[in-house]
């Protein structure tokens, strides 16, 4: 069973996702049209995976660091400028 996490950090948010036996090559990470897919290869350890986030409007590709280490794909977000989480109440 393989598990997600999405957590929110100080500058952004973080999403994490197992990957037993993945090199780098076998992970793909692409902003398109507002949309970020992450996706890792099929090998002897995992089946493949595709993931999709739809992340605030305002983040650009230069927003986004992947790094595969241990057999964890860590994505990070960083938070648009003058982005923020504060509703109006009326």
């Amino acid at each position: 069973m393989y598990y997600r996490r999405l957590e929110e950090i100080e500058n952004g948010w973080k999403i994490t996702i197992p990957a037993p036996g993945a090199k780098k090559e076998d992970v793909e990470v692409n902003l398109e049209d507002g949309l970020l897919t992450i996706d890792i290869s099929r090998n002897e350890h995992m089946v493949g995976l595709h993931v999709e986030y739809i992340p605030p409007k305002g983040v650009k590709e230069d927003h986004i660091k992947a790094k595969l280490k241990d057999g964890l794909l860590a994505v990070t977000v960083e938070k648009p400028e003058g982005y923020s989480t504060k509703i109006k109440v009326q």
